[in-house]
C-alpha cells in the first residue's frame, strides 16, 4: 500500500495491446468480476434468486452504457468517474430538462463531451444507443427499480473509490502484466488477516487483471513460464477461475492453489449447484493435486472417489460345529464343517479414512508430514 506501483486495472485494458483492447464489453467483463469478488466479500455471491439474472443483466447495462460515454468523453476508465457518473444519471424525464440538475451533474457534462468527440459511424451508434439508455429506458424506472440497479453497483465499488483501493487500482498504472514476462515476481501486500475486504478485494482484481494479460501473450515472442500462487485460495477464487485453466498451460502458466478443503472453494462460488459445478469444473483443469491430513469428509470422498476404484480380491471363510447330541457338544464332539472363497469386487484403492490418518509433523510423527499425491 505504501509502495510506488499502482495499476488502474479499466484503463489498462482500454489502452493496452492487442487487437481486443479498448473493446467495451471486455472492459464491462473485468468490471464484472470484481463486482464478483466485492459480492463474495459482503456474502451475496449466488443468492440463488429467480430474479438474480435479471439483476445481473441490469447491472452489466448499465455499466456497459456508461463506459462507452466515458471512453468517448474522457478518453478513459476509471472507478471514480464510473462512480460520479452512475449517481448523478437522470432519474426522471423531467429532470432532464432542468438547469440545476445539468449545471451539477457529471453524467450530463460527459454526454455533452462525448457528443463531440463521437465521430465515426460506430462512436455515433455507440454514444446513441447510450443517450436513449439514460435519457429514456433508466430515467422512467420506477424509483425502487432505479435505487436497486444504482446501489447494486455504487455499493460494491465504494471500496475501490476511496483510501488504499483508490491509490493501487483507480489511479495511475506504472506496473502491467508485461513485467511478469521479464521474469519480475510480483507479491500483493495486502495479507487479508491485516487489510480484511480490501485485501481480499485487490489482490483478488490483481490476480484476475494479470491473469488475462498473460493469456493474451504470445508465448512464441514471450515464452517465459510465468507462475500464479494463492495461499488460502477460497479467499480470491472466481467464476474465471475455470475459465483460465482450461487454457492457461499454453500461456506457459502454472497455478498453485492451497485451500483446507472443497466446501472453502464451493462456498465461495456461492455455495449452489452452480458454484458446485465450477469448483467440479476447475479443479478438473488442476493436473497435481496435493492431500495432507484432513478432517472434512467431503474432501476424503473427493479424494478417494479422484483416485478410483481398483479390482480387490476378497477372501471369506466359514466353520460350523453340528453336535450329534448334548454330550457331544459338551465334550466339543461331532462333526464340523468349514468352508472358505475368494470373490472379486471394485473397491477404493485408497479409502476416504486414509486421508484422516495421515501424518501431520511435530513431535508426535518425528516430525514428518504425509501427502498422497494424484496426477
Amino acid at each position: 500500500p505504501d509502495g510506488p506501483w499502482k495499476f488502474n486495472f479499466l484503463n489498462y485494458e482500454l489502452e493496452r495491446g492487442g487487437r481486443g483492447a479498448g473493446i467495451t464489453e471486455n472492459i464491462v467483463s473485468l468490471l464484472s468480476t470484481a463486482l464478483e469478488i466485492a459480492e463474495q466479500i459482503s456474502g451475496n455471491a449466488g443468492a440463488g434468486r429467480e430474479e438474480g439474472q435479471y439483476w445481473e443483466l441490469t447491472k452489466r447495462q448499465i455499466c456497459r452504457n456508461t463506459v462507452d460515454v466515458l471512453i468517448l468523453a474522457r478518453g478513459k476508465v476509471s472507478i471514480p468517474d464510473l462512480y460520479e457518473f452512475i449517481v448523478t444519471a437522470p432519474t426522471s424525464v423531467e429532470e432532464i430538462a432542468k438547469k440545476s440538475w445539468q449545471d451539477r451533474s457529471f453524467c450530463y457534462r460527459c454526454i455533452l463531451e462525448a457528443e463531440q468527440r463521437a465521430t465515426t459511424p460506430r462512436q455515433r451508434r455507440d454514444f446513441n444507443l447510450a443517450v436513449t439508455y439514460f435519457f429514456d429506458d433508466f430515467a422512467r424506472l420506477s424509483d425502487k427499480t432505479r435505487s436497486i440497479v444504482v446501489s447494486t453497483v455504487t455499493s460494491m465499488v465504494d471500496m475501490l473509490n476511496r483510501g488504499i483501493g483508490r491509490d493501487l487500482l483507480c489511479s495511475e498504472t506504472n506496473i502491467t502484466p508485461e513485467a511478469m514476462e521479464k521474469g519480475h515476481i510480483i507479491f500483493a501486500g495486502l495479507p487479508v488477516v491485516e487489510y480484511g475486504p480490501l485485501g481480499r478485494l485487490v489482490q483478488g482484481i490483481l490476480r484476475h487483471s494479470f491473469q488475462l494479460g498473460i493469456q493474451r501473450r504470445n508465448v512464441r515472442q514471450s515464452p517465459r513460464p510465468v507462475f500464479f500462487f494463492a495461499d488460502e485460495f477460497q479467499e480470491f477464487v472466481t467464476s474465471h477461475d475455470r475459465l483460465f485453466q482450461s487454457t492457461c498451460r499454453s500461456a506457459r502458466v502454472a497455478s498453485v492453489y492451497l485451500s483446507q478443503n472443497v466446501p472453502n472453494i464451493v462456498a465461495a462460488l456461492g455455495g449452489n449447484q452452480k458454484g458446485q459445478a465450477e469448483c467440479d469444473a476447475l479443479f478438473g483443469n488442476l493436473n497435481l493435486k496435493v492431500f495432507h491430513a484432513n478432517s472434512d469428509p467431503t474432501t476424503n470422498n473427493y479424494a478417494s472417489q479422484l483416485i478410483g476404484q481398483t479390482k480387490q480380491l476378497l477372501m471369506n471363510t466359514n466353520s460350523g460345529h453340528a453336535p450329534d447330541d448334548w454330550t457331544s457338544l459338551v465334550l466339543g464332539m461331532g462333526s464340523s464343517q468349514a468352508s472358505g472363497g475368494f470373490s472379486e469386487t471394485y473397491y477404493h484403492e485408497v479409502p476416504p479414512t486414509v486421508f484422516s490418518s495421515l501424518c501431520t509433523g511435530g513431535e508426535r510423527n518425528g516430525g514428518v508430514i504425509e501427502a498422497i499425491v494424484f496426477r
